[in-house]
């Protein structure tokens, strides 16, 4: 099965981990060998390695192969395609002369080359007919990172998922000055069918940038922000809201360059620097002119002296005192270490990790960084403004309305009844589907317009 347990003296087996590579793309767990191992069965492909590529700050599948002739990306995405559900798919291909192996004879993924736009899987459709097209295609080619995209062509077959969606018709109002609802792109996929749209539905609200806050001594917080304040005034203990991530670092380690980089990067971002007050009743939140990052370091003779110190690792954090960052180096010989990082979730989210790993990774290496114009606070004053908050009355009025009068049951069974302080204790049920249920599925996808992930 892939699953990698022990059995104990009593007869009990013990689960500890997958012995194969598992990553996670938009939501979905992933066996990078599965994918492989479809790849190795088209005819004509003699090596090929998958592995999780993180491009604008989102992870996907790349598809590195070596062939006996020149195989297109395109060509192998329609053969993938018939065995391996839309979520499989590498988002690229790369051919290469041969897979580098390091000297313990794994695949080096240092000396692969880095995917770019030109070994997207896809065939353009139709050229863009009129301007509006023409536009669109631009805008869409950018939000995708492709460069082979007509009018005809599926945003969500290009990799576009919800969060690409609102990315995308945040660039159209900015380019163009027209709202489009992220519903409208779910109905209207192709850059023709949304062309269609704006020139009949879409309407000018002027668009107006976010601008730098003035200063003060507080600000106040996004709405996102003051959920997960409410949420830790309720419960100071909880871990729910911690951002862990475990980085293997191979090769010598420069722990002093590393601390720097840290320190760096927490100082170029201020959300790295915020802590959580209370100021007369109200959350608030204050940025530090500075902060530092101290950088535990452990020694670890084998991965379960690793494990027991990560799981130390991640502990409550107390928001009022930043950074809400912390950092740890796990040596586990002379050119193997983990490092730990751990955030709280009202600082960051899934998209800035990503982003502060790429950062932290250049300014290693001695890079520099240009400051960036805006930061998150700038975004809280905005959403703050008395003409953002008569909007958010609107929506208010709106779910007062629609849950107006006796509301209905919901009438799904339960095991147990639901405790009156979140838990976040829960359990992975992995199964396979069979052919009749995907077929039903993307059934119920076609008729009700929606994507896989949302079924």
């Amino acid at each position: 099965t892939g699953d990698v347990v022990r059995r104990l003296s009593d007869g009990t087996i013990e689960f500890i981990g997958r012995a194969d590579d598992q990553v996670k793309i938009r939501g979905y767990r992933i066996e990078l060998k599965e994918v492989e191992t479809v790849l190795l069965s088209v005819n004509g492909i003699q090596e090929a390695v998958v592995l999780a590529v993180s491009e604008g700050g989102l992870p996907e599948l790349c598809a590195y192969y070596k062939a006996d002739s020149g195989l297109k990306g395109s060509e192998l995405r329609k053969r993938l395609s018939e065995t391996l559900p839309s979520h499989m798919i590498p988002a690229y291909f790369v051919q290469v002369d041969r897979i580098p192996l390091t000297a313990n004879g794994k695949t080096d993924k240092n000396a692969l080359p880095k995917p770019g736009v030109s070994q997207t899987a896809q065939i353009a459709s139709a050229l863009p007919e009129t301007e509006l097209e023409e536009k669109l295609c631009r805008i869409w080619k950018q939000t995708l990172g492709t460069d082979t995209l007509g009018i005809d062509d599926n945003f969500f077959d290009y990799g576009g998922h919800s969060l690409k969606g609102m990315m995308l018709l945040a660039n159209i109002q900015a380019e163009l000055d027209k709202t489009v609802p992220l519903k409208a792109l779910f109905e209207q996929p192709t850059v023709r069918l949304l062309a269609a749209y704006i020139e009949k539905s879409a309407v000018s609200e002027g668009y107006r940038m976010i601008t730098p806050a003035d200063s003060a001594d507080a600000y106040p917080l996004s709405s996102a922000q003051k959920r997960m304040y409410v949420l830790n005034q309720l419960d100071r203990e909880t871990i729910s809201y911690n951002m862990p991530s475990v980085l293997l670092m191979e090769g010598e380690v420069n722990i002093s360059r590393l601390q720097e980089a840290l320190n760096q990067m927490i100082n170029r971002h201020e959300s790295l620097r915020t802590s959580f007050i209370d100021q007369k009743g109200q959350p608030m939140q204050k940025i530090a002119e500075q902060a530092d990052i101290d950088l535990h370091i452990f020694e670890a003779a084998d991965e379960e002296k690793a494990d027991l110190i990560i799981q130390a690792f991640i502990k409550p954090f107390d928001l009022s005192a930043a950074p809400l960052i912390r950092a740890a180096l796990v040596r586990l010989n002379e050119k193997k270490h983990l490092l730990l990082l751990d955030m709280h979730h009202i600082i960051a989210d899934g998209v800035s990790r990503s982003m502060l790993v790429k950062e932290l990774a250049h300014l290693y290496k001695g890079g520099s960084l240009p400051s960036p114009n805006l930061h998150y606070k700038d975004f809280a004053v905005w959403q703050n403004e008395p003409g953002q908050a008569e909007r958010m009355k609107d929506h208010e009025r709106y779910w007062l309305s629609a849950f107006s009068g006796e509301l209905p049951e919901l009438n799904l069974p339960t095991d147990f009844p639901r405790p009156p302080v979140q838990s976040f204790k829960g359990q992975s049920v992995r199964f396979r589907a069979g052919r009749e249920t995907e077929k039903a599925v993307r059934e119920l996808m076609e008729s009700s317009g929606a994507t896989l992930h949302m079924v």
